[in-house]
């Protein structure tokens, strides 16, 4: 992993990154918000347009490795399940890549330690 990050200026998944000690605007579901730095290659959060799960990556680009879809892809069925799956239909950033968390059910949930139990 390259110590060189890509970040856009005025791109709002650029911005979760750029400076973490801003406020969530939703719930974050990986990592814990004070471990998110320049060597946090994703994170698992609440769309704020349709609030499910959403995984955004780190780098300003359209597609990734199968290394990193792999790291992504474990991180996500541990934390929600082997049901789960990525959709990658961008709508609202096209340029930077991230993935909708479909067939799971969050509203339940209270905390993230309750995500194994579904």
């Amino acid at each position: 992993m390259s110590d060189d990050i890509l970040l856009v200026a005025g791109c709002p998944y650029c911005d979760i990154f750029r400076d973490s000690s801003k406020k969530m605007l939703t719930k974050l579901y990986y990592p814990v918000k004070s471990s998110i730095n320049k060597n946090t290659e994703f994170v698992i959060l609440d769309c704020q347009y349709c609030n499910k799960p959403i995984v955004i990556f780190r780098d300003h680009v359209s597609s990734i490795s199968k290394e990193q879809w792999g790291r992504i892809l474990y991180r996500c069925r541990y934390l929600f399940g082997n049901g789960m799956k990525l959709r990658l239909k961008r709508r609202v950033v096209t340029d930077h890549w991230y993935a909708h968390i479909d067939g799971i059910n969050t509203t339940k949930l209270r905390s993230t330690r309750d995500l194994r139990r579904y």
